[in-house]
């Protein structure tokens, strides 16, 4: 690869921090390392994102804990948390989305082993190591085991394209996503959803190890899981100076590119089988944002979910476009707002140098915060808390302000 385009790669990366201050900064931080310290599992040595509905250790909710522990003043706590996510790591590589560390039997009531899951998450360890990595702290061992996974993908989840695979709904981090609807056997239904992840788990092939290589049902090139594992190997080569994670991730944003539909206003997900959809025009199908390279695509994109966007929403990001027939304001990945995406998105404003976007998006995201009382998720409009309260994730918009 030239050095120009190594320039290139790394600048789509930049270094630049939001330097925004926000009022009462002390009273939120405390509030927010109140609600982590609720969610900490001391024994085993991770936050879960809630005590009750989501005990387990997973996989990207640990990687960005581990960034408000971080943001917090908690080294400790944000080097643990991130050795959890690998906790569970295969010989081979690859990194299950949960761990059961509490009741590692548990896993077996719907996983095909003990202590984990058969699937994994987007690899957000990856922006994490390196953000440790800049406040001086020590990630050999981390960084380590980060080049291992992504050698896992880059080996065993790769189609001829260029891209990489995911093997169920959930390994794009948003498992009920109306991207998804054309394998939900009819009309979209919550409860017959559940059972069809259920069977997209049965339908995996396992390596000899353990790891879901390939699937008779669910083979997608997912967008979003692929932007964000270019992201996230970047950020890994800023740590290692490893090139060669800097020529992948360039080869994997190349092939992204191409799913570009100008029409539509959205990057595709790529499927072999015609009956099956994956161009609804959602949040995690912009994410590309963060890493692409097509400047027409990215300037429609942000537009998007700027003021009087598509997406835009006066608590950050919709999950969904409010012109589309499925769009819900408080429907799960159906239009509601998510911590995690707005933090993603300010995270693409800073890099691309948008600082009125990142101000905008860490306000809004702190108005989500308290409006929801540090809800999983929230309706886009209103702002009312939907899910888990409190979630440990619902705490990202700290990490927006220094």
């Amino acid at each position: 690869m030239n050095q120009e385009r190594k320039a290139d790669l790394a600048d789509a990366v930049g270094e630049r921090r939001n330097t925004n201050r926000i009022n009462n900064a002390s009273e939120i931080r405390e509030r927010a390392r109140a609600i982590m310290l609720h969610n900490w599992r001391n024994e085993f040595g991770y936050t879960a994102p809630n005590i009750v509905s989501y005990p387990a250790c997973w996989l990207w909710d640990s990687c960005f804990h581990s960034i408000i522990w971080l943001t917090i003043g908690d080294e400790s706590k944000a080097i643990t948390e991130l050795s959890s996510v690998f906790r569970w790591q295969l010989k081979d590589g690859f990194v299950p989305h949960m761990g059961f560390q509490f009741n590692p039997s548990a896993a077996t009531s719907d996983w095909r082993q003990p202590g984990h899951s058969d699937i994994t998450q987007p690899p957000m360890f990856g922006h994490s190591i390196r953000l440790l990595h800049e406040s001086g702290i020590d990630v050999t061992g981390l960084a380590e085991k980060a080049a291992n996974a992504f050698n896992f993908l880059m080996t065993h989840r790769r189609a001829p394209d260029g891209l990489l695979f995911i093997l169920h709904p959930s390994e794009a981090g948003c498992g009920s996503s109306p991207r998804w609807d054309s394998w939900s056997n009819g009309k979209f239904d919550a409860i017959a959803w559940k059972e069809r992840k259920s069977e997209f788990v049965r339908s995996l092939k396992c390596s000899s190890t353990g790891s879901s290589i390939s699937s008779s049902q669910f083979i997608v090139e997912s967008a979003a899981f692929n932007a964000l594992t270019a992201f996230n190997m970047i950020e890994l080569y800023h740590v290692t100076g490893n090139e060669r994670l800097l020529e992948q991730a360039g080869s994997i944003i190349d092939a992204l590119d191409k799913s570009w539909d100008e029409e539509l206003g959205t990057w595709k997900d790529v499927t072999s089988v015609r009956k099956h959809s994956s161009s609804a025009r959602t949040a995690e199908g912009l994410l590309p944002v963060i890493v692409s390279r097509n400047r027409g695509a990215v300037s429609k994109a942000f537009r998007d979910i700027e003021i009087g966007g598509r997406l835009e929403s006066r608590f950050g990001v919709a999950g969904t476009d409010k012109s589309e027939p499925f769009f819900e304001p408080g429907g799960y990945w159906r239009g509601a707002g998510w911590p995690q995406l707005n933090y993603l998105f300010w995270v693409a404003a800073v890099r691309s140098g948008r600082s009125n976007l990142a101000d905008e998006l860490a306000e809004k995201s702190l108005n989500a915060m308290t409006a929801s009382d540090y809800s999983e998720y929230f309706n886009s409009i209103t702002g009312q808390g939907l899910g888990a309260k409190p979630q440990s994730w619902a705490c990202l918009p700290i990490c927006m302000f220094e």
